[in-house]
């Protein structure tokens, strides 16, 4: 293979052999950024580029891209947690996202403030999302979340993200 051709590459540890998964088709400006694999050993990637998050089938090598509901989002970096949703930071949508890979459906929510380019996110154990901002110092208010500051290490933590169901959507004013 020519490393010097953009795209994902699957390195085998043992031969040193390299497969570069690229589709004029699929990936056309697609810019993958952060990369990392679930319990099936499928690769996704966060579409930096863009708007989408991508997957490539470990057993058929096939790639789709399932794109962001908020366009030109740019997801930058993420994690994926135990139960298979990809938590993210999406830099020019001043959001989190969150990508379900079992059901592929999305959830999102605003991050407070302008320009907050939240560059990364992730659930901890308690279910609260942690993301990170260039912007240490600066303070916002986040509704009834309350103010903050953007601290040191630039992160800031937001609280765990709501879910509307049949039981409590009736007490949102959207």
């Amino acid at each position: 293979q020519d490393p010097s051709v953009p795209g994902i590459y699957r390195m085998s540890m043992i031969t040193g052999q390299t497969e570069l998964f690229k589709s004029a088709d699929t990936m056309k400006g697609v810019a993958p950024y952060s990369v990392f694999s679930d319990k099936q050993n499928n690769l996704w990637f966060l579409d930096f580029g863009v708007e989408n998050i991508g997957k490539i089938d470990a057993k058929t090598g096939q790639v789709t891209l399932y794109p962001t509901p908020t366009k030109h989002s740019r997801p930058r970096r993420g994690r994926m947690d135990e139960e298979g949703r990809i938590w993210f930071g999406e830099f020019a949508g001043e959001r989190i996202g969150m990508f379900d890979t079992k059901t592929e459906k999305f959830q999102e929510w605003e991050v407070p403030g302008r320009f907050f380019a939240p560059y990364d996110a992730m659930a901890d154990k308690n279910g609260n999302v942690w993301t990170i901002t260039n912007a240490v110092g600066q303070k916002f208010t986040a509704g009834k979340l309350g103010s903050y500051t953007v601290g040191a290490g630039n992160s800031v933590l937001l609280g765990p993200p709501q879910v509307f169901d049949k039981a409590n959507i009736a007490q949102f004013n959207f």
